[in-house]
Parts: C-alpha cells; structure tokens; sequence
C-alpha cells in the first residue's frame, strides 16, 4: 500500500506491507499497523506541489517497481 501528499503537501511517500494491513482499522497513516516498507520525500521536501507515485514493473521481475514524480 503506497500513500503520498496531494498538492499543498511536501513529497513525502510511505510504502507499507499491503498483507499487514488486511482487517486494520487506522485513522491516519501513523496508526498503520504492520511493516513499513518505504518512508522518503521524492525531492525537495519544502515542495508543496505534492508527489504522484504510480508503479509498474519495469524490468520483468514481475514485481511493482515505484516512480515519483512531482507536481501535476
């Protein structure tokens, strides 16, 4: 599970184990119970445009690989 700010936010992303969190109840990112995975800003951290993050499996591992990308 990949969460990451909107515009107006720094480009914080935090990667978890998806597994983890199957039947959690969590009000805000901190509260996720299991392993984090990731906890980084995709450039400058005083950026506010936010930060997209889709994921695809580049290089035929068949596993997702991340990309960020800033702004809109």
């Amino acid at each position: 599970m990949i969460f990451a700010a909107g515009f107006g936010r720094g480009p914080r992303v935090r990667i978890f184990d998806g597994p983890g969190l199957l039947g959690a109840t969590f009000r805000s990112v901190d509260e996720i119970p299991g392993r984090q995975l990731a906890n980084c800003f995709g450039g400058d951290a005083n950026n506010c445009g936010g930060i997209r993050v889709p994921v695809e499996n580049l290089d035929g591992d068949n596993r997702a690989d991340v990309i960020l990308g800033s702004g809109s």
